[in-house]
């Protein structure tokens, strides 16, 4: 199922494991349909927390509201992160936002992007905005609690030709009027993500 990760994303994921722990475990796979159906199989199947989907192409690529994303090849960045909260699902959009926050975080750590959250999930930048990505999170339920949950992340990072139902799309590299480093982007998101739920736990621990 999964393809070999590319070399440089491989020394990427090497040199930050020390500071990823778990969320250093990326799937790869260079085409899917969905990186977040993949991780909810993943999630249901017991695979701990951190460990991810990246896809250099989604298919079937999907946003909030059964909206698809769209999702080209070499374009963006699909990644999938399964998190294991003790919530329930009427907690669920804390986490969510939670995620948006370290996905502009990590944008600006790691690009100087300063683009901000269109709450409760889109990354945009611009007046008016121009939408540059994206979160959705699924969960895996037992009974009333939230077992895992996969939280899907897709950024525009490279140019691409958009459908024409997509005027208001920017891109990572359009804005800067650089390329970036989408592996370090990669490694950023997973690291800001472990921060988050290192919180997320944290705070569960404090109220038992």
């Amino acid at each position: 199922m999964f393809d070999p990760l590319p070399d440089e994303c491989a020394d990427a994921l090497n040199r930050a494991q020390p500071s990823l722990g778990s969320f250093g475990d990326v799937r790869f796979c260079a085409e899917v349909d969905s990186t977040n159906d993949i991780a909810l199989a993943l999630a249901s199947s017991g695979a701990p927390e951190g460990t991810s989907v990246l896809a250099e192409v989604q298919r079937r690529g999907r946003g909030r509201r059964g909206h698809d994303w769209f999702s080209p090849a070499g374009a963006g960045l699909y990644l999938s992160v399964i998190v294991r909260p003790d919530m329930t699902r009427g907690t669920l959009p804390l986490l969510t936002i939670g995620a948006g926050v370290a996905m502009a975080e990590a944008v600006l750590a790691s690009t100087g992007l300063p683009a901000e959250l269109k709450w409760p999930n889109d990354l945009v930048i611009g007046r008016p905005w121009r939408k540059l990505g994206g979160v959705l999170t699924e969960a895996v339920s037992a009974g009333s609690r939230i077992d895992a949950v996969v939280v899907g992340i897709g950024l525009n990072v490279r140019p691409a030709r958009l459908p024409v139902d997509l005027p208001r799309a920017s891109c990572i590299e359009t804005e800067l009027g650089r390329a970036i480093d989408r592996h370090a982007l990669t490694v950023e998101l997973l690291s800001r993500l472990r921060e988050i739920m290192s919180c997320v736990h944290g705070d569960v621990r404090s109220s038992i």
